[in-house]
């Protein structure tokens, strides 16, 4: 099952264009749910915020139309099954949900609200592997696709840089080698980027560049 921060990397289906589906399904904590009253024989309609299951900070919203919810705030569900698509609309992220879509409470909450930040270890957090070929760990806050995509084009275009600098002859491309310093240089980077947003470094007044 997906998490709410990997259903928001994906890209939003376009009206009357190709639907983005969501398969097999994804995991969230039940955040607000605000149930609106609609003129006289319209659907009942809430608006829930379903926030990632390691950080709060990550929410998209979702809209059931149906008398109740089966589920609460503080609730960890499962939604799955045909129908489940992920959309936008007016720039706010959403899952849309089809008649044929099911809603599955894992767990009962036991507050009203979605948990703290970092309540819970970031699942697929990458750890050192002796055997592997990357020396740099990148820690903390589970990183986005998006932060890695632009970490290793970044790293690429260092390397390309270098190769130029260095003036050598092109020689057949070593994969395992080139593998270790995408790897390498990007977890650098990621690891900079994380320091920088926690406010534990400062430029300095001389930057040797």
């Amino acid at each position: 099952m997906m998490s709410v921060a990997e259903v928001l990397e994906l890209v939003p289906g376009q009206d009357g264009g190709d639907p983005t589906w969501i398969n097999p399904g994804f995991i969230a904590v039940v955040g607000e749910i605000k149930s609106v009253k609609t003129r006289q024989g319209s659907k009942p309609m809430h608006i829930c915020t379903l926030h990632d299951t390691s950080n709060e900070g990550i929410e998209i919203s979702m809209t059931v139309f149906a008398p109740t919810t089966t589920f609460a705030s503080g609730d960890t569900i499962q939604i799955l099954g045909k129908g489940l698509r992920r959309t936008e609309y007016n720039g706010l992220d959403q899952v849309s949900i089809g008649k044929e879509t099911e809603i599955q409470v894992l767990k009962r909450g036991t507050r009203s609200g979605p948990p703290p930040k970092n309540s819970t270890p970031v699942p697929n957090q990458r750890t050192p592997d002796a055997s592997g070929p990357s020396k740099h760990v990148p820690s903390g806050r589970e990183t986005q696709g998006v932060t890695v995509g632009m970490a290793i084009n970044n790293a690429v275009q260092i390397l390309i840089h270098n190769a130029g600098a260095s003036g050598d002859v092109p020689a057949p491309v070593d994969l395992p080698s080139l593998q270790s310093k995408v790897e390498n240089i990007a977890a650098v980077l990621i690891e900079a980027s994380k320091r920088l947003e926690s406010g534990k470094v400062t430029a300095a007044e001389d930057v040797p560049y």
